[in-house]
């Protein structure tokens, strides 16, 4: 079975439901209520990617597309770089690994942390993103955290089980 197209994600990151057509994406989301986004996870470069139910319409967020072409994973690293959760929410919904690295072996959670994205790196842990995943430096999250003074993000991650 392929992924669907689009993704319903609820308020609150509830639910992420699939969808392969635009017109039950959007249907979906009104019946879910204010605040819930429809993602198209195949939104070409430049294009509004994400719509939110606001007054009963779906809006366009101010997130444009990349080349999605790419694998789930690939996906879900531009994703955190972008720092919506319904989007990141989406791209696991897909089936992204939550322990996917970039090309230069930088994983998700170094992003969310580099990003400053306390909502993303929760989305991440409670996905089962590894909070001692380090780059090929051995760059860890909590180490950056340190470094950026990020200390709600050092928190979150230690109560992850991160290791100094």
């Amino acid at each position: 079975m392929s992924a669907s197209r689009f993704y319903v994600v609820a308020p609150g990151g509830g639910a992420a439901i699939g969808r392969d057509m635009l017109q039950s994406a959007v249907a979906l989301a009104r019946e879910m209520g204010e605040g819930t986004h429809v993602v198209d996870t195949l939104a070409m470069p430049y294009e509004p990617m994400a719509r939110r139910i606001d007054g009963g319409e779906p809006v366009y967020v101010e997130f444009g597309a990349w080349d999605t072409r790419g694998d789930a994973d690939a996906n879900l690293i531009e994703a955190v770089k972008k720092g919506y959760v319904p989007i990141v929410q989406a791209f696991l919904a897909k089936g992204a690994d939550p322990k996917a690295a970039d090309r230069n072996g930088g994983p998700a959670i170094l992003w969310a942390v580099a990003r400053g994205k306390a909502d993303v790196l929760r989305v991440l842990l409670e996905a089962g993103a590894d909070p001692n995943a380090a780059d090929r430096d051995g760059m860890t999250p909590l180490k950056l955290a340190g470094q950026r003074g990020k200390t709600e993000l050092a928190a979150i991650l230690k109560a992850a089980g991160a290791r100094g």
